[in-house]
């Protein structure tokens, strides 16, 4: 028997959380709060209890995301898994992806300009800013 998961993250931003999935190669969509959206062979979920769907190619409901205390968690059949890496795994891209995107968000709020944004050697992302002041 399957069930769903709910998989806690650090993601606050609802507009970073969908430019990170866009980073990603996801799909997201908005879900329609009057439709069911299937999770495995027997969990539903209303479309009012999550705020943000990742879909596959052929539309196909993947995992969701749901505002819980002030940060978007993870929702899905770990069962029926069917991208080619791991949850845990997703969680890490998902979550990498975001730290990158609010640096580069906050760097420009305070007015410097991402110059390169890019993978190094070890894993980790090397973010290179400028500010000229005159």
């Amino acid at each position: 028997m399957s069930h769903l998961t709910l998989v806690s993250t650090t993601v606050k931003s609802f507009s970073i959380l969908k430019k990170s999935l866009e980073n990603l190669g996801l799909k997201w969509a908005l879900p329609d709060s009057a439709k069911k959206y299937r999770l495995g062979d027997r969990n539903y979920l209303n479309g009012s209890d999550l705020s943000l769907i990742v879909v596959d190619n052929s539309k196909n409901f993947l995992f969701g995301f749901q505002l819980n205390n002030n940060q978007y968690d993870l929702v899905a059949d770990l069962d029926f898994w069917t991208l080619h890496y791991s949850s845990d795994q997703l969680i890490r891209r998902v979550n990498q992806e975001y730290a990158n995107n609010v640096i580069a968000y906050e760097a420009l709020k305070q007015g410097f300009k991402v110059i390169s944004h890019q993978s190094v050697s070890t894993g980790n992302t090397e973010i290179v800013c400028e500010n000229w002041e005159v």
